[in-house]
């Protein structure tokens, strides 16, 4: 507030403009305008943010098996003979093997490997009691990392091209009870819930094992491999029409890209 002297009077007021009046009104005997009042202007507060509140994530079971007991520690009791038709040429089979589909390879490489993809994915089918079957087997995904093969020479009928033969010695496999696989991987996982499952490795710890094949023991006499069959396990085939098997040629050249 300021002051100012009119013809020999003080008023106090905010401006000179508002005196002046000031003056006037009592000149004239009209009641004196109040001088105007300060309004403060308000404070802006700002509200404070909400911070949700984090949700409990519960983990996956580290993968950290440990060494499991074979069934027999001698190995397989007859070693392990599979069978696998495609229509590739024997020499492609001989140098490739059976790999997996491009999907399957993204599959196990976002899942970080064959191990957390076996230990994860299909242990929620086993926790879950899903149908593993169905789940590996007859439900066809070219994203699952397994490749199909059969104890039976005839492989379900197929005549579309070869029939390959997959053969391990009784030592270069060991046999292991799935259910003890998956109990391994989690101890809370409680019961015998599919008995009758076998994995075949060339290991005893999964995440190290080179070689997995599991057995469903089924009427198909199905057993699929994750990963892929390396081509020195593929000992014979049965060319497209022919009654017997041929000893594997020799693996063909990779063809150059230039």
């Amino acid at each position: 507030m300021l002051r100012f002297n009119i013809s020999g009077s003080w008023y106090d007021a905010a401006d000179y403009k508002t005196a002046r009046a000031m003056h006037a009104a009592q000149q004239s005997g009209a009641a004196t305008p109040e001088a105007p009042k300060h309004v403060a202007t308000p404070k802006v507060v700002s509200k404070p943010k909400l911070v949700p509140t984090p949700q409990a994530v519960t983990p996956l079971p580290a993968v950290s098996t440990p060494v499991l007991t074979p069934v027999s520690a001698l190995g397989l009791a007859s070693g392990l003979t599979l069978y696998r038709g495609d229509e590739r040429a024997a020499d492609v089979i001989a140098r490739d093997g059976f790999q997996l589909w491009g999907d399957a390879v993204a599959a196990v490489s976002a899942a970080g490997g064959i191990a957390e993809f076996i230990l994860h994915k299909l242990y929620n089918a086993y926790a879950n009691e899903r149908d593993i079957e169905r789940y590996i087997v007859t439900g066809k995904n070219r994203a699952r990392p397994t490749i199909s093969t059969s104890r039976n020479d005839g492989c379900g009928g197929y005549d579309s091209g070869n029939i390959y033969r997959i053969q391990y010695a009784t030592d270069e496999l060991q046999e292991y009870v799935f259910d003890d696989v998956m109990k391994a991987y989690s101890p809370a996982a409680a019961g015998s819930k599919f008995p009758k499952f076998r994995l075949y490795m060339d290991r005893p710890d999964i995440k190290n094992a080179r070689q997995i094949a599991l057995d469903l023991n089924i009427p198909t006499e199905e057993v699929v491999f994750f990963r892929h069959a390396p081509g020195d396990r593929i000992v014979h085939y049965k060319p497209k029409g022919s009654a017997s098997f041929l000893p594997m040629p020799t693996a063909a050249a990779r063809a150059k890209l230039w």
